[in-house]
């Protein structure tokens, strides 16, 4: 069907087999790919939010950077949830895309400024600007408005290993 062009039929029939409830991840994906050639964005980032969920779930690093780039690219403002969002930044960055790795975390931060763990995605950032950019300097920056904003945090005293590790960084 999809080497016919018969997109909106291959994608019915997956949707029948699954009624709309994918557990299988390669069925979801295949899904997934179909709602992209057909150009189907709306639906493409809805059921994008799910697989990336169960790529993540299931450990599939390139997968969840390939799902995760291909929902940027039809919404730039795409964030998947914060679990999700905290485990996949590391895989990002190993990818060797530590820049798209700091503007996930920074979209996040600025588009969630209440969310629980906002302080988690910080520490996060601090890790990817200290850790894979060589950005000490904004990491500290960063650490220094993290310490100021929320100076009771339970996750107070791993900020401040970070800052006794950056202060020997020059």
């Amino acid at each position: 069907m999809v080497r016919g062009a018969l997109l909106d039929e291959a994608m019915v029939l997956l949707l029948g087999e699954n009624m709309e409830n994918f557990t299988e991840y390669a069925m979801a994906e295949k899904y997934f790919e179909l709602l992209k050639k057909a150009g189907r964005n709306d639906d493409l980032l809805n059921h994008g939010a799910l697989v990336l969920d169960m790529a993540v779930a299931r450990n599939r690093k390139k997968e969840a950077v390939r799902l995760y780039k291909d929902c940027l690219a039809v919404d730039p403002n795409f964030l998947p949830g914060p679990k999700i969002l905290l485990k996949m930044v590391d895989w990002i960055a190993q990818h060797g895309e530590a820049e798209l790795a700091r503007e996930t975390l920074e979209r996040f931060t600025v588009l969630h400024k209440d969310h629980p763990m906002l302080y988690e995605v910080y520490l996060k950032l601090i890790g990817v600007l200290w850790d894979k950019m060589n950005k000490v300097r904004e990491a500290k920056l960063v650490l220094l408005h993290l310490v100021q904003r929320y100076p009771g945090h339970v996750l107070q005293p791993q900020a401040r290993l970070y800052w006794q590790m950056l202060k020997r960084q020059k």
